[in-house]
């Protein structure tokens, strides 16, 4: 991937599709404003409904994976649950990482880029546990994998067994 190529990436995940994803999110409930409580009441009743991973696991596989219809935008939670939990690799990203928050594991979407194109994912803090779509697995199972004490060549494994998990389709993690 050319240095360009990956600047323009980085700029449109950072930068341009957080203030896309707000427009196609606002417009959205602008025309679904009667949905908007029901949604809230939805989010509200997942989140408390989700006590563990085996839980997650669960609702994601009721995620299905849809092509956005306009340019990539990341959907907000109550607009996942409204659309019936359809949406693309974006979407379960961000389910995926509300979902770990109402169980108290921080985490952050990565996108993985390719020559062929990207994929959003949801990865936890400390690099166990990953979300695509509609599966939730885990990164690498040794339960000693701990952070604060491997070397670096160890801390990125993680980078590593993420990109296998993709049979190296990609070959960035942004």
């Amino acid at each position: 991937m050319s240095k360009t190529k990956l600047i323009c990436t980085f700029l449109w995940i950072y930068i341009f599709c957080p203030i896309w994803s707000f427009i196609v999110n606002f417009l959205y409930w602008t025309f679904h404003i009667f949905h908007f409580k029901k949604a809230i009441k939805e989010k509200s009743n997942l989140k408390s409904k989700t006590i563990n991973i085996r839980n997650i696991q669960s609702i994601m596989t009721d995620f299905e994976w849809k092509r956005d219809s306009l340019k990539d935008w990341a959907p907000w939670v109550i607009t996942i649950l409204d659309r019936n939990l359809q949406d693309d690799c974006d979407g379960a990203a961000v389910l995926g990482k509300f979902l770990l928050k109402s169980i108290n594991i921080k985490s952050k979407i990565y996108h993985l880029v390719g020559k062929k194109g990207g994929h959003a994912v949801c990865i936890s803090n400390d690099k166990k546990i990953l979300i695509s779509n509609n599966q939730v697995s885990y990164i690498i199972k040794n339960k000693a994998f701990n952070e604060n004490y491997i070397s670096k060549i160890m801390r990125d494994k993680w980078k590593i067994e993420v990109l296998k998990k993709f049979n190296y389709k990609y070959s960035k993690i942004i």
